[in-house]
């Protein structure tokens, strides 16, 4: 199964590197806490590899504080790798795990994508240090990598912008993404003329989105909102109220005229809480720096994707996708580097 995960740093790793992707599937990056999530690794082993051969990658998980030790099986911590299952009686509560580590088949990148084929779950948010071996054996005395991932725990974020170079003028998106259910109230206030709407409120709850236990609402194209001279569009956002918590104000986003009418190259982008990733893309490289900066987040790697991969084929150079360590995000904590996937 391994080699059928397409790799999404492939050109970019160099020899001796290897990086972890943390999701609910294979490409998707969300170590959210209580989630059961799947591990991948893709390396780049040094030497000549065939592609379609196997090798053994060696990976363990510890606590941010530990080091990672000279070799895997000298090493201490808990062991990431596939499933030993007996056949035998009852399944155990908690069953073995394969100690010869995780087994990738080299693709045609040269890279070497292994999976763990079963599923973990991290019940506490905070960090977590994953440490790689690429040695041949078990026992290989080699400079391990070390990796830090951060087990997200409630997230939530919305931001205001304007749509890329790629989109027509004077189009804005509001946005906004959490794990947990939440409440979105968008209210219009446009002057009280004949033909225009004056003053009006719609009230949406968030919506299921995606596989992780996000939720998702007020993905809302507001362009056509502002047709009748000074008009005022605010987001308020709540969460829905449970049996152990009443509702709580989670932040307000509101947009102007003056604001909308901003060029695009210059427009303020607005947002609130950790990192929404799932702005409108399609953005030049600079403008998507620009866009990760205002939220929150740093830019990381410029990672080149085939044309043929793109959604609605954007233009040379621009950005099509956000990803962290080769897994498509969604939602990040503040301060996460953000890489950007562009169409060469």
């Amino acid at each position: 199964m391994a080699d059928q995960i397409p790799d999404h740093l492939a050109g970019v790793l160099r020899p001796g590197d290897a990086e972890v992707q943390v999701g609910p599937s294979p490409n998707e990056w969300n170590p959210q806490a209580g989630q059961e999530v799947g591990i991948t690794v893709i390396a780049r082993p040094r030497g000549r590899l065939r592609v379609g051969s196997q090798r053994h990658v060696f990976v363990r998980y510890i606590s941010p504080q530990s080091s990672c030790g000279a070799s895997y099986a000298t090493a201490r911590g808990s062991i990431v790798g596939p499933l030993i299952l007996s056949g035998v009686g009852p399944p155990p509560r908690v069953p073995p795990v394969d100690p010869r580590g995780l087994v990738g088949t080299v693709n045609s990148a040269g890279d070497v994508v292994a999976t763990t084929g079963q599923h973990y779950r991290f019940n506490r948010p905070g960090k977590l240090r994953f440490c790689i071996w690429l040695g041949r054996r078990a026992g290989t005395r080699i400079r391990p990598i070390a990796e830090d991932v951060v087990v997200q725990g409630r997230l939530f974020a919305a931001v205001l912008v304007h749509g890329g170079s790629y989109d027509v003028p004077n189009h804005e998106q509001a946005a906004s993404v959490a794990t947990f259910r939440f409440q979105t109230v968008t209210s219009t206030v446009s002057p009280s003329e004949p033909g225009c709407p004056g003053a009006s409120t719609l009230t949406e709850s968030a919506q299921r989105y995606g596989t992780g236990g996000y939720y998702f609402g007020g993905g809302i194209d507001e362009s056509g909102g502002f047709s009748c001279g000074p008009t005022t569009v605010t987001w308020s956002f709540s969460s829905l109220p449970t049996a152990h918590a009443p509702a709580q104000s989670l932040g307000t986003l509101t947009l102007t005229d003056a604001e909308r009418a901003a060029p695009v190259n210059s427009s303020p982008i607005f947002h609130i809480g950790a990192c929404a990733l799932i702005g409108e893309l399609r953005r030049t490289v600079a403008e998507t720096m620009t866009y990760l900066q205002a939220i929150g987040c740093r830019a990381g790697r410029v990672v080149p994707r085939p044309k043929a991969e793109a959604y609605g084929y954007p233009a040379h150079g621009e950005v099509y996708g956000l990803e962290v360590h080769g897994g498509v995000a969604t939602l990040v904590p503040s301060g996460t580097t953000v890489d950007m996937v562009v169409n060469p």
